[in-house]
């Protein structure tokens, strides 16, 4: 059995705003009673996440950006734009979802584990170095490969997002390298615009951008196929050394933020051929980091199964 970490902190939980928002405590509490109630975490390693630092932060965002976000501190709730709200305690939870993120990195880097699931929140992938938005303050896993390329020197990261949603930030954050390979499926057009076929990288990074953009109702055989044809195939070339994964579940069914329509079984599916290019390429490094999914009990029970096929 692979050895796997898992990432939860209580704090998480205190991101909240004044009014009835998506993007709520209640996800990773139905993640956490469904982790408990699935008898997982006998078999994994639980790790207590440290905050980013200052430092961190900055690989990935800008100075002013960071300082906006600190300033949030001072208020006891307030919006960044109409979809993106902070309260008291925002701050301290995006620096210990973002240090959560690191904290798997390195243990998978140092050997401690195979794998890793970061039930973190707030989420990351739509936040840009420059500017919070989508529900995100913080981009985390774009945090998590800057400093895996600091610290370890890496050279093929691979980020694969899932999401419903185009994670336009990671995008933005590493459209310029070949450092990072990032691909995203997810329904277009919808929010937030972005992530055209076209979207290829540019300068160095040209070709290593890789954007499966889906027609609403879309479902198991075009995100299935996305993989085994397009991500598969490009990563046979990359040859990544980790892998990375924003795990957003709103292209569920019956998640009422897409309309995209994949079942439990297409996300197990196309989870299933996203581990067997990690054992083949990178000794099995895997980093899935929590991104969206608004319908509690599915949530939790496709956390659960995620984590089962990482245990395999």
């Amino acid at each position: 059995m692979n050895k796997v970490g898992y990432i939860f902190h209580k704090d998480y939980l205190k991101h909240t705003s004044l009014d009835y928002h998506p993007e709520n405590s209640q996800r990773l509490k139905a993640i956490e009673k469904a982790v408990d109630e699935s008898g997982l975490k006998n078999d994994m390693e639980l790790i207590h996440p440290d905050p980013a630092t200052e430092d961190d932060i900055l690989l990935n965002h800008t100075g002013e950006h960071f300082n906006l976000i600190k300033a949030t501190s001072a208020h006891d709730y307030g919006n960044i734009d109409p979809d993106t709200y902070y309260c008291r305690d925002s701050f301290d939870a995006a620096m210990l979802a973002a240090g959560g993120a690191i904290k798997a990195g390195k243990m998978v880097m140092e050997g401690k584990i195979n794998s890793a699931f970061c039930a973190v929140r707030p989420p990351g992938h739509h936040a840009e170095p420059g500017r919070a938005m989508g529900f995100c303050l913080f981009n985390n896993i774009a945090i998590l490969a800057h400093w895996l390329i600091k610290e370890y020197k890496l050279t093929r990261i691979a980020i694969l997002d899932w999401d419903g949603h185009h994670g336009n930030g990671t995008q933005r954050s590493f459209y310029d390298t070949k450092k990072v390979h990032y691909c995203s499926l997810h329904q277009y057009p919808w929010y937030p615009g972005t992530g055209s076929a076209v979207e290829q990288g540019s300068g160095e990074g040209k070709g290593y951008n890789l954007n499966f953009p889906m027609r609403a109702g879309s479902g198991d055989d075009e995100f299935v196929n996305a993989i085994k044809q397009g991500w598969v195939t490009a990563m046979q070339k990359y040859r990544p050394e980790i892998i990375l994964i924003s795990a957003g579940y709103d292209a569920y069914i019956e998640d009422p933020y897409v309309y995209l329509s994949v079942t439990a079984e297409g996300f197990d599916a196309i989870f299933r051929d996203t581990k067997k290019v990690a054992d083949e390429h990178c000794d099995g490094r895997i980093i899935s980091i929590l991104e969206g999914g608004y319908i509690y009990d599915f949530l939790g029970k496709a956390v659960v199964e995620h984590i089962k096929i990482l245990m395999e």
